[in-house]
């Protein structure tokens, strides 16, 4: 079932607005998944704490990090995702935005059973 997750996150997008919505260090929003797997000094060296919000890095739209003196945390600040006004939206890839459990089904099942 775990495999299952990561087969469906591969199909998600995420758009980040103000950042309110979504784990700073747990949801994968960034192109490095959750940084939490990657980092897991992260949120002391960065004084952001594993609670944390993407919003907390996130001013009027721009990213305002920290500044980040240890080297392995500098990996985070490189391509980091556009953000735009507004909430956090997070899409399916597969069809226009919009999830549905038929291609869910095919991406988790059908497509498995050509592999």
């Amino acid at each position: 079932m775990l495999g299952l997750r990561q087969t469906l996150l591969n199909h998600i997008e995420f758009k980040i607005g103000n950042g309110d919505s979504l784990s700073l260090w747990h949801d994968p929003w960034h192109s490095l998944g959750p940084l939490i797997s990657r980092f897991p000094w992260g949120p002391s060296i960065l004084q952001l704490p594993e609670t944390s919000k993407l919003s907390s890095v996130i001013i009027e739209g721009e990213w305002h990090w920290p500044p980040i003196t240890a080297m392995e945390c500098n990996e985070i600040i490189q391509n980091l995702p556009h953000t735009c006004r507004g909430n956090d939206l997070i899409t399916w890839r597969l069809t226009g935005g919009e999830f549905n459990t038929a291609t869910a089904y095919d991406v988790c099942f059908t497509r498995r059973a050509l592999k």
